[in-house]
């Protein structure tokens, strides 16, 4: 079976960037699928992000953030 990757990150290029890391999480899923490797990027959906124009994954999650639930959702743009 093929390879998959979720990189969770707080900023990649193309849409949230303060430093280093949002090079990193911008290349990173193109070198991965020149090598075989499927990878996708999670990131917040921040003011920044929300210009690429995301569209409502329709999936819905939550998560436990120090003693409670928080509920999400996922969004996708190409990267």
């Amino acid at each position: 079976s093929a390879v998959r990757v979720l990189l969770a990150a707080s900023e990649a290029t193309g849409f949230a960037k303060t430093g280093g890391l949002a090079d990193v999480a911008g290349a990173l899923p193109s070198a991965l699928r020149r090598r075989g490797v499927a990878c996708d990027v999670i990131l917040p959906l921040y003011n920044s992000a929300r210009r690429a124009r995301p569209a409502q994954a329709g999936i819905e999650f939550s998560v436990p953030v120090g003693g409670r639930m928080v509920r999400g959702q996922l969004w996708h743009a190409p990267l």
